[in-house]
């Protein structure tokens, strides 16, 4: 078994809405090696997963919006990124739901990578875009209005 994806301070990125969606994203994936460990029902895990999917598509529908409220330069191939990650978490959390992938400890460890990579890599050079952007003010109130609509 892999070392579980836990919250730890190099996963800031700085950014308050950011960091608060990859926060409860790495809850849930604790929360589903957690169902996978203990052999709960299959359903249980396989319902924290859609949340997990769910949840997935909010965060990026708000990094999103936030890309285009500050011109940012990589926002296509960034969210070009977004839609091939969603269309794997959707079949996979169709497959999950039809028993044909079940939920075992390898695919939480894949699982786990995929979140860990996503928020240090394309992530983080968006962070990194809206920190040192010239208008820092306008940034943070940008952030703030992502999270009051978000309700995260």
């Amino acid at each position: 078994m892999t070392k579980p994806l836990l919250w730890r301070p190099e996963l800031e990125l700085g950014v308050d809405m950011m960091d608060r969606h990859h926060h409860h994203m790495v809850t849930l994936c604790e929360t589903i090696r957690e169902r996978v460990n203990e052999r709960a029902k299959h359903k249980d895990a396989a319902d924290v997963f859609s949340q997990l999917v769910g949840f997935t598509a909010m965060h990026f529908e708000a990094e999103e919006d936030l890309m285009r409220r500050s011109a940012y330069p990589g926002r296509m191939d960034h969210q070009d990124r977004h839609h091939e990650l969603s269309l794997r978490l959707k079949s996979w959390d169709e497959r999950a739901r039809r028993r044909d992938c079940p939920l075992s400890s390898s695919f939480v460890a894949r699982l786990e990578m995929w979140v860990q990579n996503h928020i240090l890599g394309s992530d983080r050079g968006f962070s990194r875009f809206l920190l040192n952007s010239n208008d820092g003010a306008l940034t943070k109130r940008e952030c703030v209005r992502s999270v009051s609509v978000c309700f995260v």
